[in-house]
């Protein structure tokens, strides 16, 4: 639950936009998404890391608090979204996804989208509008992710192999579909530190070569 406090931190000069040199927060390319369930977040923030867009859990007490803020917000409920300051509309955009149902107050500012048949567009328009069209995001298997996690991150194909339980021609089975995968995307990589990149900037690895989430489900 958010605390008032936590509304005035964000109300206050410690969130103010960048200017040269100053301190005040920075924006990074990314799209944060703001719900009351953590379920429905992670569906929402998989949907839009299919559309080629980085994608983050966030809450009221992280975004008064963190120093980056994302360019885009997503936020579920008109309820979920009283709880910003208002300040926080005039430094990135705020999309307030509201059921059909949903007569309650929106932040004022903020872009509202009805959650009905056209909801998935308006929200991708909106996004566009501020980051531009989305990178195509290349599928990697769970099963793919177990196995380049371990290979890009310097492991020998026979370290891998090992490590998975599988024959070593299957690494090098899965490195070269997924290489292949962005090959087709337009995005090719020459060998195992440039997967690791690629494969970081789509949000399956963290920088560390974890695991960053389980493979998003297939949205079409």
């Amino acid at each position: 639950m958010t605390t008032a406090s936590e509304g005035v931190r964000l109300h206050s000069h410690r969130v103010r936009p960048r200017t040269g040199g100053g301190q005040g927060v920075r924006f990074d390319d990314s799209v944060g998404v703001l719900s009351a369930g953590a379920f429905a977040a992670e569906l929402s923030a998989s949907w839009i890391r299919s559309l080629g867009y980085r994608s983050r859990i966030v809450d009221v007490a992280e975004l008064a608090e963190c120093r980056v803020l994302p360019k885009v917000l997503v936020v579920d409920g008109a309820a979920a979204s009283t709880t910003l300051p208002p300040l926080l509309v005039h430094l990135v955009k705020v999309v307030v996804v509201v059921d059909v149902t949903d007569l309650g107050a929106v932040l004022p500012g903020a872009t509202v989208v009805r959650d009905a048949a056209g909801a998935p567009a308006a929200i991708r328009s909106a996004i566009t509008d501020v980051l531009g069209e989305g990178r195509v995001r290349v599928v990697i298997t769970p099963r793919e992710l177990e196995v380049m996690a371990k290979y890009v991150m310097g492991a020998t194909v026979k370290e891998t192999a090992s490590a998975h339980f599988v024959a070593e021609c299957t690494v090098r089975t899965h490195y070269r579909r997924v290489t292949q995968r962005y090959e087709a995307a337009g995005r090719p990589v020459a060998n195992k530190a440039q997967l690791l990149l690629a494969m970081v900037a789509d949000g399956w690895l963290t920088v560390d070569g974890t695991v960053a989430r389980p493979a998003p489900p297939d949205l079409g």
